[in-house]
């Protein structure tokens, strides 16, 4: 087993060992943008924003060896992948699964759109997940007060 396949399961795990297909590709894209050197996935823009090509190659052979469910869900079948990484990456996880736990999927497309619009370029559901920022962009322009800072987060 490759050990970018080994942090992509243990990344999984942190979540419960179970994903949703877009959730996981934006945890995966999220976690190797803010925490890897060196990237284990390359992602390119896609119909849901970042998508990992790789990430799919790797999930068909983890279901033919048993590690994951072959449906329409990453699914983990065991445990003990958090052990499988170093525990610098073991840390980072955690670290990660913290911060981005209590986030809803429609807020986690958000922070890849809004942190890496350039994932977003093929997107088919960008504008209806941004419509409230880009609506509020437009009342504060037309507004009287139009001297106050705004920062998106």
């Amino acid at each position: 087993m490759f050990y970018r396949q080994k942090l992509l399961l243990a990344l999984l795990e942190s979540f419960g060992g179970k994903l949703n297909n877009r959730d996981l590709q934006k945890y995966l894209f999220l976690f190797t943008q803010r925490f890897q050197l060196e990237k284990s996935y390359d992602f390119v823009p896609y119909k849901f924003g970042c998508f990992s090509f790789q990430s799919y190659a790797d999930r068909r052979n983890l279901a033919v060896t048993g590690v994951l469910t072959a449906d329409d869900q990453w699914q983990l079948k065991g445990k003990g992948y958090l052990d499988a990484v170093t525990p610098d990456d073991r840390q980072k996880i955690q670290q990660f699964q913290k911060q981005y736990s209590l986030i809803s999927s429609d807020d986690l497309v958000r922070e890849v759109y809004r942190n890496y619009p350039y994932y977003a370029i093929k997107s088919e559901i960008a504008s209806r997940l941004l419509a409230k920022i880009i609506q509020l962009l437009s009342l504060l322009a037309k507004s009287k007060h139009c001297g106050l800072a705004l920062t998106i987060r």
